[in-house]
């Protein structure tokens, strides 16, 4: 299934057809907007990294919702994770974490860039229950 609300994005970087703006703050507002299938995507800012992974696991056992999200792995990024690990844990079945194993390539304004990320990456998927 293919994400249709992205909740960190612009016009110009968001390939969903949804899209959640800095300015309309994706902390504050739903991220369900009520439609069958509907499925996000969240590549959030490394200055809010904890504050979207809370908000996407409360948005997901709330709303039963797939959501995707690309996270850095850092050292720094870890920490993060600890609290919550055992959290994850206990949703293993539905919570899937994925680390990739090369660096993903952002894309600048469609245009392919010299260099990859500088960190490694990992997916976290939250799949919807049955």
């Amino acid at each position: 299934m293919y994400p249709t609300i992205d909740v960190a994005a612009n016009a110009e970087n968001t390939l969903c057809s949804k899209f959640i703006t800095k300015e309309q703050d994706a902390l504050k507002c739903a991220w369900y907007d009520g439609t069958p299938n509907c499925s996000i995507f969240c590549n959030p800012p490394n200055s809010e990294l904890m504050a979207f992974i809370n908000k996407a696991f409360a948005e997901w056992q709330a709303n039963n919702i797939s959501i995707l999200m690309l996270v850095p792995t850092g050292v720094i990024a870890r920490k993060y994770f600890k609290p919550i690990w055992e959290i994850f844990r206990e949703d293993a079945n539905k919570i899937l974490v994925a680390p990739l194993f090369t660096r993903p390539i952002f894309l600048d304004h469609g245009v392919e860039p010299k260099f990859g990320a500088r960190e490694d990456y990992m997916v976290i998927h939250f799949r919807p229950r049955a």
